[in-house]
This record gives C-alpha cells, structure tokens and sequence, in this order.
C-alpha cells in the first residue's frame, strides 16, 4: 500500500510539475492584470471576544421568550 501511495503521489507531483510549467507564463500574465496585490485588499476584522457574547442561562431565557411572544414567526434559513 505504501509503494502504490508513493507512486500514485509521484506520478501526481510530476503531473503538478508539468502544468506548472506549461501554464506559469498565462497564469503569470493573467496576476499582472488583476493589478492588486495583498495589501490592497479590504480586510474584515473577524476578532471576536468571548465576554461580548450572552451567557448560557441569559441565552435560554431569550430563547424562551421568543417562543412564548413570537412562536409563529416564520424563520427562514440563511
């Protein structure tokens, strides 16, 4: 099994070598077109604090509130 791996991934990684070099110069020119690099990019800040969130006791009392005043409200997924 490990021989048959070893083939099967050396055989890929030939394959990966020759697109690589047959396709750098399109890929190349088509990156000089888009003409944006990684730092003009807008960034988000996804940094998130565990104390911004409800406790687990609050949150249970929200979830049973919202079932008792909005029962027939229709959620609909996302």
């Amino acid at each position: 099994m490990r021989s048959l791996a070893y083939q099967r991934l050396s055989v890929l990684s030939d394959d990966f070598n020759v697109h690589r070099t047959l396709e750098s110069r399109r890929e190349d020119h088509e990156q000089a077109l888009l003409a944006k690099d990684f730092f003009s990019v807008a960034k988000v800040d996804n940094h998130i604090h565990l104390a911004a969130g409800m406790p687990v006791l609050d949150f249970r009392k929200f979830i049973e509130e919202k079932f008792r005043t909005e029962a027939a409200t229709e959620v609909l997924p996302g």
